[in-house]
Protein backbone atom coordinates (compact mmCIF):
# COMPACT_ATOMS: atom_id res chain seq x y z
CA UNK A 1 0.00 0.00 0.00
CA UNK A 2 1.32 3.60 -0.83
CA UNK A 3 0.37 7.06 1.17
CA UNK A 4 -3.12 8.49 -0.86
CA UNK A 5 -0.84 11.56 -1.86
CA UNK A 6 2.55 10.85 -2.71
CA UNK A 7 3.33 14.35 -2.71
CA UNK A 8 2.08 15.28 0.71
CA UNK A 9 5.21 16.23 2.82
CA UNK A 10 5.88 13.82 5.88
CA UNK A 11 6.02 16.68 7.93
CA UNK A 12 2.31 17.01 7.17
CA UNK A 13 1.52 13.88 7.46
CA UNK A 14 2.93 14.17 10.99
CA UNK A 15 0.97 17.18 12.08
CA UNK A 16 -2.22 15.19 11.12
CA UNK A 17 -1.27 12.15 12.88
CA UNK A 18 -0.34 14.22 16.16
CA UNK A 19 -4.07 15.91 15.66
CA UNK A 20 -5.62 12.18 15.81
CA UNK A 21 -4.05 11.10 18.55
CA UNK A 22 -4.44 14.77 20.48
CA UNK A 23 -8.19 15.06 19.77
CA UNK A 24 -10.45 14.81 23.26
CA UNK A 25 -12.63 11.69 22.96
CA UNK A 26 -16.04 12.68 24.09
CA UNK A 27 -18.49 10.91 26.14
CA UNK A 28 -16.64 7.85 27.02
CA UNK A 29 -15.38 8.17 30.76
CA UNK A 30 -13.78 11.39 32.84
CA UNK A 31 -10.83 10.64 30.68
CA UNK A 32 -11.23 13.01 27.69
CA UNK A 33 -7.12 12.54 26.52
CA UNK A 34 -5.07 10.10 25.92
CA UNK A 35 -1.94 12.31 28.28
CA UNK A 36 -4.17 12.11 31.00
CA UNK A 37 -3.61 8.49 31.05
CA UNK A 38 0.00 9.40 30.27
CA UNK A 39 0.20 8.94 26.31
CA UNK A 40 1.69 11.60 24.52
CA UNK A 41 2.99 12.43 21.13
CA UNK A 42 6.93 13.31 20.97
CA UNK A 43 8.80 15.74 18.75
CA UNK A 44 10.39 12.81 16.32
CA UNK A 45 6.64 11.37 15.55
CA UNK A 46 6.15 8.58 18.23
CA UNK A 47 3.90 8.01 21.25
CA UNK A 48 5.39 7.90 24.57
CA UNK A 49 3.29 6.12 28.05
CA UNK A 50 4.10 7.05 31.34
CA UNK A 51 3.23 3.95 33.11
CA UNK A 52 3.19 5.18 36.25
CA UNK A 53 0.27 7.76 35.22
CA UNK A 54 -1.45 5.26 33.04
CA UNK A 55 -1.56 2.55 36.01
CA UNK A 56 -3.29 5.51 38.06
CA UNK A 57 -5.92 5.61 35.63
CA UNK A 58 -5.70 2.48 35.19
CA UNK A 59 -6.21 1.51 38.96
CA UNK A 60 -8.65 4.78 38.68
CA UNK A 61 -11.38 4.06 36.63
CA UNK A 62 -10.75 0.50 33.69
CA UNK A 63 -13.55 0.94 32.06
CA UNK A 64 -13.11 4.69 31.65
CA UNK A 65 -9.56 3.53 30.06
CA UNK A 66 -10.72 0.75 27.94
CA UNK A 67 -13.46 3.68 27.14
CA UNK A 68 -10.75 5.99 25.55
CA UNK A 69 -9.72 3.07 23.18
CA UNK A 70 -12.77 2.01 21.97
CA UNK A 71 -15.58 4.02 22.23
CA UNK A 72 -17.05 3.39 18.94
CA UNK A 73 -17.49 6.93 17.68
CA UNK A 74 -14.12 8.67 18.51
CA UNK A 75 -12.26 6.55 20.55
CA UNK A 76 -8.17 6.74 20.09
CA UNK A 77 -8.12 3.42 18.41
CA UNK A 78 -10.73 3.88 16.46
CA UNK A 79 -9.79 7.17 14.92
CA UNK A 80 -6.80 5.77 14.51
CA UNK A 81 -7.58 2.98 12.48
CA UNK A 82 -9.61 5.59 10.31
CA UNK A 83 -6.33 7.89 10.49
CA UNK A 84 -4.62 5.05 8.71
CA UNK A 85 -7.73 3.87 6.73
CA UNK A 86 -7.68 7.32 5.07
CA UNK A 87 -3.90 7.65 4.59
CA UNK A 88 -3.29 4.38 2.80
CA UNK A 89 -4.67 3.27 -0.34
CA UNK A 90 -4.43 -0.34 -2.82
CA UNK A 91 -2.69 1.22 -5.43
Amino acid sequence: QTLKDDSASLLSFESALRAAVNRPVTGSSKFTTLAELGVTSQRDGTLSVNSTTFNQALAKDPAGVAAMFTNATNGAAVRLKDFADDALSAT
